[in-house]
């Protein structure tokens, strides 16, 4: 049985420790090289642990993958590998589940009515408009079940809701978001799919996990304004 760990940090350290002086059977454990030197410190004291070349390479060479990495690092990377079928995948992602995971759509978009840390009066939810969505992010948004509108000043655009909790939200470099963000910012959308019923319909709505702003238009109120966002907010 070969044995893969996505992440090199204290965890993938304490398990990989821990297995090596438990009664498992293994005949290889491969790590990321996220950490060389946690990950040079496992290979040398073991000769059963070697370093991979990349995270594809050590899901497609083993049996059991592991993932020890942060939610964030996680939503980032998930996305992007292809998992066997007869894998077993062990997550100590904390906030995470594996099927919300695959299901993460990373959508780059234009901002509107930003509702971050304070919920929309009408929806009592948290929400933000993602607008002029290319075509690849409709079709994604799409074979998820979410419904993409369309409107001349919006382009495509979707309505990200977080109905418990103020939407995360941080500059490229992990920092806070100085001043309020105002239409017309840029940004990248971490979008979380999730089934809903009301009055009797049921459909897919677009939850947000992440916003991250990569062009910053502070915010200046603009009352007269209002009702544009207002009439998304149910």
């Amino acid at each position: 049985m070969k044995l893969g760990f996505i992440g090199t940090g204290k965890i993938t350290e304490s398990v990989v420790t821990g297995i090596a002086t438990s009664t498992i059977k293994y005949s290889k454990i491969l790590v990321s090289p996220r950490n060389l030197t946690i990950a040079k410190k496992l290979s040398r004291t073991n000769k059963k642990v070697s370093i991979g070349k990349s995270n594809q390479e050590i899901i497609n060479s083993c049996d059991w993958i592991f993932l020890a990495v942060t939610p964030t690092v996680g939503e980032d990377i998930i996305k992007t590998l292809k998992f066997k079928s007869n894998q077993t995948i062990i997550s100590f992602i904390s906030t995470i589940t594996i099927p919300d995971l695959k299901k993460m759509i990373k959508v780059k978009a234009d901002i509107m009515w930003a509702f971050l840390d304070t919920p929309n009066q009408m929806s009592e939810k948290y929400q933000v408009d993602l607008c002029n969505l290319s075509d690849g992010a409709v079709s994604a948004l799409e074979d998820q079940g979410i419904e993409v509108k369309r409107k001349e000043d919006k382009g495509f655009y979707i309505v990200a809701k977080s109905k418990k909790f103020p939407i995360k939200t941080e500059m490229p470099d992990g920092s806070g978001v100085s001043g309020k963000v105002g239409n017309g910012s840029k940004g990248v959308a971490w979008i979380k799919p999730y089934a809903y019923q009301f009055k009797g319909k049921a459909g897919v709505s677009a939850g947000i996990n992440k916003l991250v702003i990569t062009d910053l238009i502070v915010y200046e109120a603009d009352e007269s304004a209002l009702d544009d966002s207002l009439e998304e907010a149910l």
